[in-house]
């Protein structure tokens, strides 16, 4: 494992590493870490050489780092690409995974979050998440109003154990284009 030291320096030089998520979706995320605090990871995804979006992961699931040769030749294809790290948004708070919900919720952000269970729930194949938006955080329970697979917006918010959180996606452009044809029923 990486120790805090090392990482800290990949945050401050903008140096790209892989991270072991013990997630089924995602076995791995690639990309800037941008923020570490006692509680998560945040990092500037990318993929297939192209900044993706944002991905949070409390360090209970961090099960591996990566950083060495293989991230450092992708770094140099992403530099002669103009791809760079970002810095963390200024508006979204890092010091533990309620807050980062919170500063998301704030901001009528569309997420998707990840848990074991909903993972386990997912056909060979397929992914399983929940997308939608936070209507309520505190520190123990998130709720979200959710969308399914052909754009209905649930009514009743669905409730989630921090606790049971494996990572938080948001500002990709898959969480995007899906909030572009299924908009937030505003009321």
């Amino acid at each position: 494992m990486m120790n805090a030291r090392r990482l800290r320096d990949h945050v401050r030089r903008g140096l790209t590493l892989r991270v072991t998520v013990r997630n089924p979706l995602h076995e791995n995320v690639y990309g800037f870490p941008v923020a570490a605090s006692g509680a998560l990871l945040l990092m500037q995804a990318v993929q297939d050489l192209q900044p993706w979006g944002w991905v949070a992961v409390p360090w209970g699931n961090v099960t591996a780092f990566r950083s060495g040769r293989f991230e450092r030749f992708a770094e140099r294809v992403l530099v002669g690409e103009g791809v760079a790290a970002r810095p963390c948004p200024s508006w979204l708070e890092t010091g533990s995974l309620a807050a980062l919900l919170a500063s998301l919720m704030k901001r009528r952000r569309n997420v998707v979050i990840e848990t074991a269970a909903v993972a386990a729930k997912a056909a060979p194949g397929e992914n399983c998440f929940y997308l939608g938006r936070i209507t309520s955080v505190d520190s123990s329970r998130v709720s979200m109003r959710t969308v399914d697979a052909l754009g209905r917006w649930h009514r009743r918010a669905t409730r989630i154990r921090v606790d049971d959180i494996g990572q938080v996606q948001f500002d990709d452009p898959y969480i995007r284009a899906f909030s572009k044809y299924a908009p937030y029923p505003e009321e």
